[in-house]
């Protein structure tokens, strides 16, 4: 079993793709959305686990005018694997070679 949440994002109009895509990638299921004033208002339930992160990666896109509320919401079944996240760097502090083999499960 694992934590479900239910999330809201109210951000601009112009990042309404934005918030689909995100949440689409992170298994989010839609619930409904809604204008309110000059902004749209959105609402997804996903597991606790996929929303590791999303803070900071919607504040960063919208420029900080994203606003993020979430709350328990019930526990489900395991959802299945996630998307691994690509991003990152890899430093070393001394020169030499490698091999794939290696450098795959970082």
């Amino acid at each position: 079993m694992e934590p479900i949440e239910k999330i809201s994002f109210e951000v601009e109009e112009r990042f309404s793709a934005l918030i689909m895509d995100k949440m689409n990638a992170r298994k989010g299921v839609y619930i409904t959305s809604a204008p309110y004033n000059d902004k749209m208002i959105f609402e997804f339930i996903c597991s606790t686990r996929a929303l590791i992160g999303i803070r900071t990666e919607l504040l960063n896109e919208t420029q900080g005018t994203a606003l993020i509320r979430s709350s328990f919401h019930e526990y489900k079944p395991y959802q299945g694997p996630l998307r691994r996240n690509f991003k990152g760097a890899i430093i070393s502090m001394c020169e030499g070679t490698t091999t794939p083999y290696i450098l795959k499960e970082l």
